[in-house]
């Protein structure tokens, strides 16, 4: 229903966005104001304004392949490109009414003003772009009051280093390069558990370049404890349109090739189930708030997990969405664990983000439980990064009664 009200705004957006371009070109040179320059010019225009679409239609081999991918640049490309002519229209109206008040229009200021948007977007676009494979190691400290022995720290204060990561999206944008990143700089701080919180891949499985290369990369990370995972609201087969969820007659499922992926990469899936990790603190893993709506299910309540837990022992919760957090707080649970938001991915998505989430990013002390949001490795739609980092969060919670 949201896409069918947003066809509209998006196509009367992209009118107004081509209009403009067609303008500034043609303030510089009249060959761009001939009816065939601007049919040219509006038929390129017109592809990658549609590419999202026939990315989702178009099912056969490359053209698949090439219009997702297309689409996936494009709207961060259109995206930015909005953001800036916001900016520029809001210094226009400023100057139009203090230093241009009263002064004729000057075609110089479209072609000008016009050349320092197209310059931000080229400029914004390829920032984003290449600071989107950049993976930073971003590291804090996370102090609960309990007690915890581990076999080389005996000492009163044991520090338990955990790698979280999360939204890897494996898919048409994240393949075995940035994940090879990833892997070398967890193994580069001897983590003693590795978390990967969801959103491991990007709805289609068809879309995992060379698998069985990433699958060997997984199980080449080196943890004391393992590697455990959740699922994330994109890990299952779902028909999407720029974000939009088009749903079919049929129900959804979910994916086995999923599992086998992970059972192959000796990732631990952590799907309403708890352990003991060496008699020494528990984790569990909690199902996707959203993927069980869609599924039909139902996931068990954080406190049917800490009921039945010695919560004299450290409780550590993985949950891909951010969501209760005072329930899990109340539950006994010490450190929460999720992903997500992506930070907001794309200025400003990076400030609305914090609108419905209470925790977006970053550490957040609840009661007696810390919660640790990752931005994640890897993008969703735009591959594109901008206001925000792709991360591994090293957690060095320290543990101290």
């Amino acid at each position: 229903m949201i896409a069918l009200i947003l066809i509209p705004v998006y196509l009367t957006i992209n009118y107004i966005v081509l209009n403009r371009t067609l303008k500034y070109l043609g303030a510089w040179h009249d060959v761009f104001k001939k009816r065939k320059t601007k049919v040219i010019i509006g038929s390129v225009y017109v592809v990658f304004m549609f590419s999202p679409l026939l990315g989702f239609m178009i099912k056969s081999e490359p053209w698949h392949v090439f219009f997702k991918v297309m689409g996936n640049y494009w709207l961060g490309i259109f995206e930015v490109s909005i953001v800036s002519l916001l900016i520029y229209g809001i210094l226009w109206i400023c100057l139009r009414f203090t230093f241009w008040r009263g002064k004729p229009y000057d075609i110089r200021r479209l072609k000008y003003g016009g050349t320092a948007v197209v310059l931000a977007v080229m400029m914004l676009c390829s920032y984003g772009f290449a600071h989107s494979g950049t993976i930073k190691i971003n590291k804090y400290d996370i102090d609960v009051n309990k007690k915890l022995v581990l076999e080389d720290k005996p000492e009163k204060k044991s520090t338990l280093k955990i790698a979280l990561v999360a939204d890897t999206h494996i898919g048409y944008s994240i393949g075995e390069k940035q994940i090879q990143k990833m892997v070398d700089k967890i193994n580069s701080q001897n983590p003693d558990l590795v978390i990967i919180a969801g959103d491991i891949f990007d709805n289609e499985y068809r879309a995992v370049r060379n698998p069985e290369k990433i699958k060997k990369i997984f199980r080449s990370i080196k943890s004391r404890y393992g590697v455990y995972a959740v699922w994330g609201n994109h890990d299952i087969p779902e028909a999407l349109l720029s974000g939009f969820t088009l749903r079919g007659k049929e129900p959804y499922k979910e994916e086995p090739e999923f599992k086998k992926f992970l059972e192959e990469s000796n990732v631990k899936l952590l799907e309403d189930k708890s352990l003991l990790v060496k008699g020494k603190f528990y984790l569990f893993g909690r199902k996707d708030y959203s993927m069980t709506e869609k599924l039909g299910e139902k996931r068990k309540e954080v406190s049917e997990f800490t009921e039945e837990f010695d919560r004299s022992k450290p409780i550590i919760m993985v949950d891909h969405q951010p969501r209760e957090l005072e329930k899990a707080s109340e539950s006994g649970v010490d450190v929460a664990l999720s992903g997500h938001t992506h930070n907001g991915q794309i200025f400003p998505g990076n400030l609305t983000v914090k609108i419905p989430w209470e925790n977006p990013y970053g550490i957040l002390k609840k009661g007696n439980m810390t919660s640790a949001v990752t931005s994640g490795v890897g993008i969703w739609g735009p591959k594109m990064r901008i206001g925000s980092d792709a991360e591994i969060m090293m957690l060095n919670v320290n543990f101290k009664k």
